[in-house]
């Protein structure tokens, strides 16, 4: 693994904000003070006068708790109203009810959906200091739960596009013939991180429970323009 100076562990996956929910058989949004917070969903009713972007600290205090959801397993997707263009959906693991989340904008809709499926692995997957070289390692014990791909993953700055330094030997990248060296890291599961995601996101995002698929969509430069971006599912172990 590649070593990393440590640095203060902050809770997996920690956002709050104001959003739009969809509610009631009419399908009304509502605003929501929204808070994410190691695997946890809660959300709020906005008082009336208060309708401002959530500011640091505990603003959930006040009570108006009208729902809280697990996020651990979950599944969350981008969607599109008429009304509402920049919807993420969660579908919590343990439950068929649906929630449907409005954001402002493309960026802070991404924003949340990045926060969310990292809560969704648990609170094992603390933060890497962002901009450094991050292993996401094959696990290779016994009995372990959670793996990932065997690559080599950096970037020259914090939010730029993710590369491929290396592949570790009978890795899953390795023994796929198709991801190695200098290749750059498009979208993990559809979701796509060329940009504004750091290092410790997108290994993060690739981790998960050994046995698992995980699709990772590859851009490689030494490539024929016409067949340089390609899809490879891969197995963690």
């Amino acid at each position: 693994a590649v070593a990393v100076q440590a640095a203060p562990v902050r809770p997996v996956g920690a956002k709050q904000g104001v959003l739009k929910q969809k509610v009631g058989i009419l399908n009304s949004w509502k605003d929501r003070r929204v808070r994410v917070l190691n695997s946890h969903l809660t959300i709020c009713r906005v008082a009336p006068g208060q309708l401002v972007q959530a500011a640091e600290g505990d603003v959930f205090s006040e009570g108006g708790v009208v729902q809280e959801v697990d996020l651990k397993g979950c599944a969350v997707v981008s969607k599109e109203y008429a009304r509402q263009p920049f919807v993420l959906e969660i579908a919590p693991a343990n439950s068929r009810t649906r929630i449907s989340l409005a954001a402002a904008s493309v960026s802070e809709r991404q924003a949340w959906i990045e926060c969310i499926l990292l809560a969704s692995r648990g609170p094992s997957h603390a933060a890497l200091p962002p901009g450094l070289v991050h292993t996401v390692n094959t696990s290779g014990a016994p009995g372990a739960t959670l793996g990932g791909v065997g690559v080599v993953l950096y970037q020259d700055q914090p939010g730029q596009p993710v590369w491929i330094q290396d592949t570790k030997a009978r890795s899953p990248a390795q023994r796929s013939g198709v991801v190695g060296k200098g290749q750059q890291v498009v979208k993990v599961d559809g979701l796509g991180v060329t940009a504004g995601y750091f290092v410790k996101a997108v290994a993060q995002l690739i981790s998960g429970p050994v046995g698992t698929p995980v699709t990772l969509t590859i851009y490689d430069p030494a490539r024929d323009p016409s067949q340089n971006t390609f899809s490879v599912r891969l197995v963690r172990s």
